[in-house]
């Protein structure tokens, strides 16, 4: 981040938003825009100006440039997607793995922001405590919890996108403090990371009091989730495991009326991804009609009417779910072939996850597809994240018992959408080596959350985890067939673990001379190394 950007977004985290104070409606919490209305020595005076700067710390994460990162960086490039009319040529570089130092999306700045606000909360609400009687050190510390998830999860997107980047964990007090930042290591990162989530989850709060903040605000079994999210992309395989178990264990004790549970498929697509805040959502992000709509959503995949940048290959990968598909028995018994795409011409498909309403379908099994004008949330976890992570986990062990126990996690999500197919649809002695399940794992990860901003970091630890990109490769390969040129040159560079991460922006490099370009880029990133 250059030294001009970083004063500005630490500056501006100083002017704190004073109409979200005393707001008492969830919805005006969750989507009220911060205002540059009230400088830093008015503020911090009661709890209630904590909890409005934690709820801008939810704002600034729904913001488009934010939410649009979220969505590109963990799925453009992956085989998920491929181009449409209306897709742009940076976008386009995205995709081809074609991606200049210049390219637009190598801002981190969104994420930066929202940082930068949970910093401000960490450093500032301790001293409210001395200022009101009212505030607790109990409310305290769950605030804070927090402002360390909300800080982890952006973290994370960072690490996963460039690997190092500069580690801020102090907000700015002035302009005069040096913002020459260097980067950090991904696995100092991720330590960090691991630290705060564990005191977060030791303050956070187990529910709240509606169903919104339940699912839109952090609490002890959101930050379960993405604690087992980073224990699996670090290698931490025992650790996912047992935060996995923690979490299952803490929401079978909730019983039968108030425990998550997954949706059934003839409901999914409805309450799922249409009206949000489901049974089975752990964390979502929050979006209203009357306050702040998920644009990105559209933007990217598009409405009826207007074409986003992105169509879906029909037959590609692992969700193969056409008829006569030699990935038996992946067909059109599966739901999610229905509800997640709607088919047309030229091979491809629309993407209706997200952007859809309902999908009909007539006696000769004709779909017809009714799409919403509405916004939608963004899904960051549900319990199909928690049943993957752990089949993932699991699939990791030399143990043949554990594979058995990862085949029955892939067997939750994939009996539900396909209930036709009868009790453990997926049988072990079709899976009975480690390679087999952990093909599996990963293909199921994919028709699970295709399209949830989830796929090319799938692919990255894969590679990770195999210090090896051939996979990855040939997946997305699949998706440039139409563009001979255009498919060797990303061949070529995908043969280089640090092409699967972003370059850091270049003008933050110009402006800023500690920063150190990530290695692939350092030379001529228009052709091939």
């Amino acid at each position: 981040m250059n030294m001009k950007m970083i004063k500005k977004i630490f500056k501006k985290a100083l002017i704190l938003p004073a109409l979200l104070i005393g707001m008492s409606s969830c919805s005006e919490w969750l989507s009220l825009k911060p205002q540059d209305q009230m400088v830093l020595d008015d503020y911090w005076k009661d709890g209630s100006q904590v909890e409005a700067v934690v709820g801008s710390c939810y704002r600034a994460m729904i913001e488009d440039a934010c939410m649009e990162r979220m969505m590109i960086w963990g799925e453009l490039r992956s085989d998920n997607f491929v181009a449409s009319k209306n897709v742009g040529s940076k976008q386009k570089e995205l995709m081809q793995h074609n991606i200049l130092t210049s390219n637009p999306y190598s801002q981190w700045g969104p994420m930066y922001t929202v940082i930068n606000y949970c910093n401000t909360v960490l450093y500032y609400a301790p001293g409210v405590m001395d200022l009101d009687a009212n505030f607790t050190e109990g409310e305290l510390h769950a605030y804070e919890s927090e402002a360390l998830a909300i800080r982890s999860l952006m973290y994370f997107y960072l690490v996963r996108s460039f690997r190092d980047v500069p580690l801020i964990l102090v907000p700015s007090k002035d302009d005069t403090e040096n913002f020459a930042v260097t980067k950090d290591s991904a696995s100092v990162i991720l330590k960090q990371l691991i630290s705060d989530l564990k005191t977060a989850k030791n303050y956070a709060m187990s529910d709240w009091d509606n169903a919104r903040y339940n699912k839109g605000r952090f609490t002890k079994q959101s930050i379960r989730a993405l604690l087992a999210d980073v224990y699996l992309w670090n290698k931490q395989y025992a650790e996912c495991i047992h935060e996995c178990d923690e979490f299952l264990t803490n929401n079978a004790a909730l019983g039968e009326t108030d425990m998550l549970k997954l949706v059934e498929a003839e409901y999914m697509y409805a309450e799922v991804f249409n009206r949000g805040n489901s049974s089975e959502s752990i964390f979502e992000l929050q979006f209203d009609d009357d306050g702040k709509t998920n644009l990105a959503v559209n933007t990217v995949f598009g409405t009826n009417t207007i074409s986003g940048w992105v169509s879906a290959p029909n037959s590609e990968g692992g969700w193969e779910f056409t008829p006569g598909s030699t990935q038996s028995p992946y067909k059109l018994t599966d739901i999610r072939g229905k509800d997640f795409f709607q088919p047309i011409s030229g091979g491809f498909s629309k993407i209706f996850k997200y952007v859809g309403a309902s999908r009909s379908e007539n006696q000769s099994g004709i779909s017809t597809y009714t799409y919403r004008t509405t916004t939608s949330n963004w899904i960051v976890y549900r319990l199909s994240d928690i049943y993957l992570m752990r089949a993932e986990a699991l699939a990791q062990s030399p143990s043949p018992a554990d594979w058995q126990d990862a085949l029955y996690m892939v067997n939750q999500t994939y009996m539900r959408a396909n209930p036709d197919l009868g009790l453990d649809s997926l049988k072990y002695a079709s899976y009975s080596n480690q390679a087999s399940i952990q093909q599996l794992v990963l293909d199921e990860r994919q028709r699970e959350f295709a399209f949830e901003g989830k796929r090319w970091f799938d692919l990255v630890r894969l590679s990770e985890r195999e210090q090896n990109t051939s996979k990855l490769s040939g997946y997305v390969l699949k998706t440039l067939t139409s563009d001979n040129t255009a498919q060797t040159l990303a061949k070529s560079k995908l043969s280089f673990m640090d092409a699967l991460y972003l370059p850091i922006f270049q003008d933050e490099i110009s402006a800023n001379p500690s920063l150190k370009q990530n290695p692939f880029y350092i030379t001529d990133e228009t052709v091939s190394k």
